[in-house]
């Protein structure tokens, strides 16, 4: 059985723009200031993780929000099990941009907005071809357990205090689609280029 995925891709790309842009309208900047029992690295975070959660239940999948810290969704049957790890935290906009940083603008061909490159346009990348393989009904030999962070741009303390609480064992093995990581230092100014396929 042979499966063209840019086709299936390409079914799903209105949809996916949409869940990528509702997350990417969302400022998800730590805010000290603002920080509570609720709201562990301020308002925003919390807002993304909760609206990443939305979706993968809207999409059938069981979620556990770890006290905002972080959150996961679970996917598939198997001994072992693949962790994947991204995250809703964004760093400070900035100044410089041409287009407001939250209100997520195609032009050229190319996405801008804060976060479309680290980490939610990855993130949501992965996410969609998770969505494909189950939609599809496609075999999977492992568990899959989708976590996300809202720390990891200012210190990691949501992985903490998620494999501190959440009661479940480290994931086998697992992988980070955040850009490039741990390649890129510096991402101020850069974009995220929507490939042909999902245009």
């Amino acid at each position: 059985m042979t499966i063209d995925f840019k086709a299936e891709v390409e079914k799903r790309r209105e949809a996916l723009l949409a869940d990528l842009f509702s997350l990417l309208e969302i400022n998800s900047e730590r805010d000290d200031s603002k920080a509570d029992k609720e709201h562990p690295f301020g308002p925003g975070p919390v807002k993304a993780l909760h609206k990443f959660l939305e979706i993968a239940e809207r999409d059938g999948y069981p979620t556990q929000n770890v006290d905002n810290y972080a959150g996961h969704f679970t996917f598939g049957q198997g001994e072992e099990e693949l962790g994947i790890f991204a995250h809703m935290d964004v760093v400070p906009a900035g100044s410089g941009w041409d287009t407001d940083p939250y209100t997520p603008t195609i032009k050229d061909g190319c996405l801008y907005a804060r976060g479309s490159s680290d980490d939610k346009g990855p993130t949501m990348a992965c996410y969609y071809g998770l969505k494909i393989i189950k939609e599809l009904g496609l075999p999977v030999s492992k568990r899959v357990r989708f976590v996300m962070g809202t720390d990891e741009e200012s210190g990691w303390k949501d992985m903490e205090y998620y494999f501190a609480h959440v009661g479940l064992p480290e994931p086998d093995f697992g992988f980070s689609p955040d850009a490039e990581f741990p390649i890129i230092n510096g991402e101020k100014r850069k974009y995220y280029r929507v490939p042909a396929f999902c245009w």
